[in-house]
């Protein structure tokens, strides 16, 4: 489950900050209603998944869960920057500038990487 769901949560976190981008660059009410409905979405589930993931990691000994995010961390430069290759105009376009972009993506990445640790939650 780990596997599967440690890249949905980068993604899902890019999602964030893609559609809102997409939802400044446009003019188009029903493409901002979209996206405001698609950044909604993408939050409860990066919560689902951080959360499920909390669970796996808490029987984990704290080296290895040091390990894990240091791992996870490390991976997470290949999607930012392909996303980026991708989809810098349509990111430019909604008022990001690469280091912009960069930080938002890191920003989100970083309270989900905060919420999954053990530790937060009363078992």
């Amino acid at each position: 489950m780990e596997i599967w769901t440690t890249p949905v949560i980068m993604v899902e976190t890019l999602a964030l900050v893609y559609y809102k981008a997409i939802q400044n660059a446009t003019n188009s009410p029903v493409l901002k209603q979209l996206c405001q409905q698609i950044l909604r979405d993408e939050v409860k589930h990066i919560r689902f998944q951080y959360e499920r993931l909390a669970v796996l990691h808490r029987n984990r000994p704290a080296w290895l869960r040091k390990f894990t995010y240091l791992m996870q961390h490390f991976l997470y430069y290949v999607p930012v920057i392909l996303v980026w290759i991708g989809h810098h105009r349509a990111l430019r376009a909604g008022g990001h500038s690469f280091k912009s972009y960069w930080r938002d993506a890191w920003v989100k990445m970083n309270f989900a990487w905060e919420r999954m640790k053990p530790e937060r939650y009363q078992w």
